[in-house]
């Protein structure tokens, strides 16, 4: 088939046509010819994207063998792509990926925010933030663990928005400062990721030792408080009779006792109350 071909079938071919597009194409061997008839597959169905039509991008995701057959249209480039349009960046990669399941979702964002981190072209801050919105994994395992995101932002001088962005969601330093040592890597790349994690990680917030207070002020302030709760539970002891004010407000004064049913008259208080 021509690259325009797939172009059509990428736009609006069937499913018999594009499973057919897909079954070849994955037969494919990394030559220029059937770079261009990837790239023309999915530039078609973006297009279709950008048109309402979501259903082949998605198609493309569920398959899946496309994207491993050239090394140039991965999921990030298909990604970006998609989201080069819209307000909302991430609502459009999550729909590309509507019908794939959780864990396969998971290693695509996965391996396309390591694309984004390892082409310059893409690693702008609004895909990365879109990447990580959508749910990618700062610190996905990837390739048995010989991958590393973190670590290949700083090692390829990624900008520092970015890499502010994989520390604000959970870029592990360590792990990245690990896997630094058992690749070999220089040591002006590891001072590199040392500075970003000082800079960068949120240090924990001091618990407060009692030594550290004034133990004096703390005290005072210990009995203020139990003075209160004191008079208020002794308030709450005292039964009390409530009346309707002159005025219309409730008044609550303490209550007399009841006369003894033997005691005939009440006796009169010493100093009754006005």
């Amino acid at each position: 088939m021509r690259v325009s071909t797939y172009k059509d079938i990428g736009q609006s071919g069937t499913d018999e046509q594009l499973q057919k597009a897909f079954n070849k194409l994955a037969d494919g061997h990394l030559y220029t010819a059937t770079n261009n008839r990837v790239q023309a597959l999915i530039d078609g169905a973006v297009e279709a994207f950008y048109a309402g039509r979501p259903e082949n991008i998605q198609k493309l995701f569920q398959d899946g063998r496309v994207l491993g057959v050239s090394f140039y249209y991965d999921p990030a480039y298909v990604l970006n792509k998609i989201s080069e349009k819209g307000d909302d960046k991430a609502a459009g990669i999550t729909l590309a990926l509507e019908n794939i399941s959780e864990e396969e979702k998971k290693k695509v964002l996965g391996k396309a925010l390591l694309g984004a981190i390892d082409w310059r072209e893409h690693s702008t801050e609004s895909f990365v933030g879109a990447l990580l919105k959508a749910g990618a994994d700062p610190n996905a395992d990837i390739n048995s663990g010989n991958e590393n995101i973190l670590a290949y932002a700083v090692v390829n001088n990624r900008p520092v928005p970015v890499i502010q962005l994989l520390s604000d969601n959970g870029a592990d330093f360590d792990k990245a400062l690990m896997f630094m040592h058992s690749k070999g890597y220089d040591s002006k790349y590891i001072d590199k990721l040392k500075f970003f994690e000082e800079k960068m990680r949120v240090p924990a917030t001091p618990v407060a030792q009692p030594e550290d207070m004034d133990i004096r002020d703390a005290l005072k302030d210990i009995r203020q408080q139990l003075s209160v709760l004191t008079e208020k539970v002794d308030r709450l002891s005292v039964p009390a009779a409530i009346e309707i004010a002159p005025q219309g407000r409730q008044a609550v004064r303490e209550s007399k006792p009841y006369p003894s049913i033997n005691s005939g008259q009440p006796k009169k208080s010493a100093s009754p109350n006005p």
